[in-house]
This record gives C-alpha cells, sequence and structure tokens, in this order.
C-alpha cells in the first residue's frame, strides 16, 4: 500500500512528542514524522474528510509497524501522566473463588474480579528494555524489581519465551487505529487484554448453593423410597449426615446398578421399600414404544408401576426368594 493511501491519526512533532491531528486547528498546521515509517507526514484539516496526517511523497509505510509504535507511545504517555499527576492506572483483574464447603472441596465455582493500582507499586516505565534475555515492548518496575510487561499485539501474539518467563504480562491487542482508544483510559478492564502469569491467591467461602461438582449416588430416604442419580457435592454431604438416610456413591446410575443398591440395601438392614424386593413384582420393559411405563409389574393389581410404589403399598412384602427376578 502506497504511503498517500494511509491515512493516520497520530504524528510526531518537531520535538518528538505525539500528536492526535484531532486536535489541530488551520493556524497550527505543521510538517511532522510518521510514526510508521519515520517520513514527513502533513496534517490534512479539511472540514468535509476526516482530520488526518497524510505523506508529503509516495513511499511504503506499514500500518502494522505504525499502530505497534503508536500503541507503546500512548500507553507510556498515559501512564507516564498518570505517575506524575498521582492519577491510579487501574488494572481490573479475575481472582478465582473456591467452594470449602465439604469434603470434596475445594472447588473453583466462580470468579471475582479485583482492581489494582499498577501505579501504587511500578513507579518506573521503560520502552523496548532489554531485561536478561528479553526484550518487552514496555517495562514496569518497582525499586526491588518487580517487573510486568506490556506487549502491544498487532499480528504477532506475545511469545512462548515471555509468558515461560513467568513474568505477569499485559498485552494489548490492536487491529486498527479504533483500538487505540484504549490507551486514552487509566482503566484496563480485564475483558480489554490479556493476562499471562497473574495468579491471584483465590477466595475461599462457602457457596454450596453455586455448587457445579456432582455424586453419582443411590439414596434411601426416611420414606423408604430410594432413588439413583447425581446430586450437587454439597447435598450428597448433607445426606450422608443424617441418620435416617442412607446414602451410597455408585459409578452408573442405570437399572441395573438400582435394582443391585436395593437389594445391598436391604441386607444390610436399611427400611428399603421398594417393589424390585417384594413378592408379587414382575419385571416390565421400561417403555412401550414412546411412552414410559415403569419398571415393574404388579400381580396383585395387575398393572405396571414405577418401583417405588412400594412405600405406599399395603400388600407390599419383601422376599429374598424373588430378588433379581
Amino acid at each position: 500500500m502506497g504511503s498517500s493511501e494511509v491515512q493516520y491519526r497520530y504524528a510526531l512533532s518537531e520535538n518528538g512528542t505525539v500528536i492526535d491531528v484531532n486536535s489541530l486547528i488551520e493556524t497550527g498546521r505543521k510538517d511532522c514524522t510518521c510514526i510508521g515509517c519515520g517520513n514527513t507526514v502533513i496534517p490534512v484539516l479539511g472540514e468535509k474528510r476526516a482530520k488526518h496526517f497524510r505523506h508529503k511523497v509516495n513511499r511504503k509505510c506499514s500500518l502494522e509497524t505504525y499502530l505497534h509504535r503508536i500503541g507503546k507511545l500512548l500507553f507510556e504517555k498515559t501512564y507516564r501522566k498518570c505517575l506524575e499527576c498521582n492519577i491510579p492506572y487501574i488494572i481490573e483483574y479475575p481472582i478465582p473463588v473456591l467452594c470449602d464447603y465439604c469434603k470434596h472441596g475445594c472447588c473453583e465455582i466462580t470468579e471475582e474480579y479485583a482492581e489494582y493500582d499498577l501505579t501504587n507499586a511500578f513507579k518506573e516505565i521503560y520502552v523496548e528494555k532489554k531485561d536478561g534475555e528479553l526484550v518487552p515492548d514496555l517495562l514496569l518496575k518497582t525499586k526491588d524489581n518487580n517487573r510486568i510487561y506490556v506487549e502491544i499485539a498487532v499480528t504477532h501474539n506475545c511469545t512462548d519465551k515471555k509468558i515461560e518467563s513467568k513474568v505477569k504480562i499485559i498485552e494489548f491487542e490492536i487491529k486498527s487505529e479504533e483500538d487505540l482508544e484504549i490507551f486514552n483510559s487509566n482503566k484496563i478492564s480485564m475483558l480489554d487484554v490479556y493476562l499471562y502469569n497473574f495468579e491471584p491467591t483465590p477466595f475461599k467461602k462457602d457457596i454450596r448453593e453455586e455448587c457445579k461438582k456432582f455424586i453419582c449416588c443411590f439414596v434411601v430416604f426416611p420414606s423408604g423410597k430410594c432413588h439413583i442419580g447425581n446430586y450437587k457435592a454439597y447435598e450428597f454431604e448433607k445426606m450422608c449426615k443424617k441418620k435416617d438416610f442412607y446414602v451410597n456413591e455408585v459409578v452408573y446410575a442405570d437399572k441395573g446398578t438400582f435394582a443391585e443398591e436395593v437389594e445391598k440395601a436391604f441386607h444390610k438392614g436399611v427400611k428399603v421399600k421398594n417393589c424390585f424386593l417384594c413378592r408379587y413384582h414382575a419385571v416390565a420393559d421400561w417403555f412401550q414404544g414412546q411412552n414410559y411405563i415403569g419398571p415393574i409389574f404388579c400381580k396383585t393389581f395387575k398393572s405396571r408401576t414405577d418401583s417405588s410404589a412400594a412405600a405406599g403399598c399395603v400388600r407390599y412384602r419383601p422376599d429374598p426368594n424373588v430378588f433379581g427376578n
């Protein structure tokens, strides 16, 4: 792309400071230096077209180079202003929240967001200063040599070497001039950047209601009814603590496992009431066509039913001789 076709919002003044073309008026028109290629650009300040800098002579100029360089300059400008004027430069970052309610924790349930003022600790800023074997786009440092790298990614994201260095990294992804607006702000959201090697200490809370961990188990309730399925970890713990509940963790929640667990509970002396144990039951199909009909055929009432019907049945008679039939 020829440089005459490229229109930039920013350029460098004679003393090397960044100029925003939108801040210029006709009387302030002067030749400037292109941030991308170093050649001369002139401000175009007409009313019909958006203000912009245009190259005086048509030469090749890389938009990628321009965006990368101006990104560094704008971040440095804003950060130095914050340092000089005692203005916080805030970064928002996520903190994992762990639930420590039950023995199956600590489980990561969600995350909360915290804000940190970088200028409170990182008083030094350098552009492309070598740090060991690495050269970050910008380097923030504290007095005791804690560091943060600030990277401007246009077409190339942060290298593996920088990430593997374990130094905290804030990466801005810039694809167009519109994306540069982020550098005019002194508050950066985690949604605006990529964060590497930020490992905040998790919060631990009792947030059982948001539990995302499930335990597959067989349960006999005080009524004698039983159920097999997945329960949230905190519900599982709660039932285990109750004396009138029988709870057994299982691998599968299927019909065969259910029948086995019913018999096992009975032999342990649990007061389970289920048609699979009754002398008057026969096993029926689970479905008839698309309609669920229950797993049990009751020989007494001549009907198909769910096996939990035994809990309220006056004819229920558990009989080990028919178990498994």
